[in-house]
């Protein structure tokens, strides 16, 4: 985020197809569809914008609210899907409370 006006950086990612722009930990965050992934990539790189990191993740339209005890159940059988070498990424649509689960 050092150095990058952020009202500069939002239309430019916006006239891209970005959805959304937040600055997190002294990081801008874009947000936007998979399909305008390339087109913001490329008006970055145009603006001779280097990003830390450019993934695909999945989010969340809808979560799931658990009890502590189903929560604590999912909890570790991600952490189990995490550790099998063959896995890249575990998605969840949970709504937790970190405190009922520790």
């Amino acid at each position: 985020a050092a150095g990058l006006d952020e009202e500069e950086l939002f239309l430019l990612v916006a006239e891209a197809g970005a959805e959304d722009l937040a600055q997190e930990d002294g990081v801008f965050v874009v947000t936007t569809p998979m399909e305008n992934f390339a087109a913001v990539q490329e008006a970055l790189d145009e603006a001779g914008i280097e990003p830390e990191e450019a993934s695909l993740q999945r989010i969340p339209t809808t979560t799931l609210q658990l009890d502590p005890t189903d929560a604590q159940k999912v909890l570790r059988l991600v952490e189990h899907l995490e550790e099998l070498q063959d896995v890249q990424a575990v998605y969840a649509a949970l709504d937790y409370d970190e405190a009922l689960v520790s």
